[in-house]
């Protein structure tokens, strides 16, 4: 299981991790309006629609981990708000390898968000271009769950062999073959792995945030103030 936040990478990391051959990983499959199977996903018969999933989505995820079609490891992603018990009682089984993707930069995040929901569109589509105002109030608000998310399942995976990526380092050399060896794969050659999905946006946050200098001050001397000064790393 991938337990993430949107915004954080997971689709291209899915997506790459699809293009394994042993590997069969679903999206978010709990998400309250559609189920998201893997897009190589060989099954045709067996595709509940979201009323059958929530009539018993514990059995609705052992069924999809138990159709395996040959692979050695079939996982999904577990986000933000999507069935807390299910995913808890998920995240708290040690028979179950559980990847936890964290975005660092909380600003990038928030930014991000808000560009996807002006842009009409979460992936394949470039941000550049697209500058947002950004209300303190909100982003700290923000921040605040964000952060509680991640305490929630640092809390339901205590004790238990986690591996923990972070977006800013997702993309190094070396980082995908540490998933399939904690994933217990075959380990290939990074360079035939492939993803469909794409970074989205290279300009800075002082380009991105349309109200940056009026931002800037309300976040001077706090927490946040780290992460608005950070111009390197994209979107």
């Amino acid at each position: 299981m991938i337990a993430t936040h949107p915004r954080t990478g997971s689709n291209w990391l899915c997506g790459v991790l699809n293009s394994h051959p042993e590997i069969l990983c679903h999206y978010e499959v709990l998400h309250p309006k559609a189920v998201y199977y893997a897009l190589t996903y060989p099954e045709t018969r067996f595709r509940p629609a979201v009323e059958e999933r929530d009539a018993d989505p514990r059995r609705f995820v052992d069924d999809l981990f138990a159709r395996d079609f040959g692979h050695a490891a079939v996982g999904l992603k577990l986000m933000y708000g999507h069935d807390p018990e299910v995913s808890g009682e998920l995240l708290r089984d040690p028979a179950v390898r559980t990847i936890v993707l964290r975005r660092e930069n909380r600003v990038r995040v928030f930014l991000s968000a808000k560009r996807a929901t002006r842009a009409g569109k979460f992936t394949q589509v470039s941000y550049d271009g697209i500058p947002i105002e950004l209300d303190p109030a909100e982003l700290c608000e923000f921040c605040r769950e964000y952060d509680a998310y991640f305490e929630w399942v640092d809390e339901q995976v205590a004790g238990q062999d986690v591996l923990r990526l972070s977006y800013e380092r997702l993309f190094d050399a070396g980082v995908v073959a540490g998933v399939l060896e904690f994933l217990g794969v075959t380990r290939v050659e990074e360079s035939s792995l492939r993803a469909l999905h794409r970074r989205q946006s290279f300009d800075s946050l002082r380009e991105a945030i349309a109200n940056f200098a009026e931002l800037a001050r309300a976040l001077a001397g706090t927490e946040l103030a780290a992460d608005l000064a950070e111009e390197l790393v994209t979107a």
